[in-house]
């Protein structure tokens, strides 16, 4: 980058701090290879002055719209923190489920007869577990955006 000096900088630096521009100054400003890019700057920084410094006009409707939008944000938390206790509560009750079907896989790996009470509460529980493993397939369906009929 080159060093550009003008003998008219001095007046162009007056017309910025003053922010009053002559003719004269103002016409040379935009001639000068020097002195244009003082004048760019000082307009483009009075430009983003007054955007700044513009009010904003509320409307209605516009903060209708952020209040609901508002609401929606804070209902998607709470229900997902809700439906993030009712995971943890259905896992610890897919662990559960567990228990008896190991049992019960173990006695009959020993040669053991099951009782018909065992028989009955571990179809109980394959119920409760396949209702469980139906659950975590639709989330991670949901997760990945497959359309789910019904």
């Amino acid at each position: 980058m080159t060093d550009q000096h003008c003998e008219r900088m001095p007046d162009i630096r007056a017309a910025l701090s003053a922010g009053q521009w002559p003719d004269d100054v103002l016409e040379h400003a935009l001639d000068c290879e020097a002195c244009s890019s003082l004048w760019m700057t000082a307009c483009l920084a009075e430009g983003a002055h007054l955007d700044t410094s513009r009010r904003v006009r509320l409307d209605a409707d516009v903060v209708w719209w952020k209040a609901q939008l508002y609401a929606s944000q804070r209902d998607a938390r709470r229900a997902g923190a809700a439906i993030s206790g009712a995971k943890a509560i259905a896992l610890a009750g897919g662990a559960v489920a567990l228990v008896p079907i190991v049992t019960a896989l173990r006695a009959m790996l020993n040669g053991e007869l099951l009782s018909s009470t065992s028989m009955e509460s571990l179809g109980s529980v394959a119920v409760l577990l396949f209702a469980f493993l139906l659950s975590v397939a639709r989330t991670a369906m949901d997760r990945r955006g497959w359309p789910m009929n019904g």
